[in-house]
Order: structure tokens, then sequence, then C-alpha cells
């Protein structure tokens, strides 16, 4: 599983920059696999970037709340905000880095990221 995952990865680097539906443009920094994540630096980004964890536990640190991460766990960075991820036995880890296209999109979309912005639930755990 984990080498298709970085062949996807890779293959979605070379491939897919952008996206577009439903009103909406993004520009996509990067798409990521991480199998064994540890700890990170605290660090900010200008463009939202979601995690979702595949396996492990840890702990994700947002603009200095932590907030438990476990498997089935999304999470979501917000541009601006200082963040950091802290494992002892690691996680494994899915993710992309992307930003909203305004000139290409409408103005509802554009609300809504704005929105997304100032939201203060960052962690969700899915079933």
């Amino acid at each position: 599983m984990t080498a298709n995952l970085i062949a996807g990865k890779i293959s979605l680097n070379e491939r897919v920059h952008r996206t577009q539906g439903n009103g909406a443009s993004f520009h996509v920094h990067y798409w990521g696999v991480m199998p064994k994540h540890y700890d990170n630096v605290p660090h900010k980004h200008s463009f939202f970037e979601v995690c979702y964890v595949l396996e492990g536990k840890g702990i994700y640190i947002d603009d200095g709340r932590p907030y438990p991460v476990k498997e089935n766990t999304l999470f979501l960075s917000k541009p601006g905000v200082l963040h950091h991820i802290k494992s002892d036995k690691s996680l494994f880890l899915l993710y992309v880095g992307f930003e909203l296209v305004e000139s290409e999109s409408t103005e509802k979309c554009i609300k809504l990221i704005e929105e997304a912005k100032r939201c203060s639930k960052v962690v969700d755990v899915l079933k």
C-alpha cells in the first residue's frame, strides 16, 4: 500500500497543479504521503493544508492549542496560522496544500474560503 501511495503522490505532483469544479478553482502546491512522520518545527503557510491520519497517534498544535490526532483524523492548517505536529511513535499522513484561485472562482466560493479561514474547528475524526 505504501509504495502505491508514494507512486500516486509523485504522479499527482507531476500532473495535478490545478483543480476546478462547482465554481471553485484551486492551485495545488503539493500532494504528500509520509509513512513515518514524527515531529516538525512550528511553521506557517500562506495557503491551506489538509492532513489525514492513516495510522498512528500524535498531537497537532494549531495556534498554541493541542489536539490529539489518531487514525481517521482529518486536520486543517489555515493560512497564516502557526502549527506543528508531534508524535513519539510516528504518524502515517496523507496531505495536500492548496489555495483558491479567486480570479477563476465564484463569489460564493470566495466567501466560503474566507469563512474557512475564520473557522475554529480544525480537527475532526471521520467515521
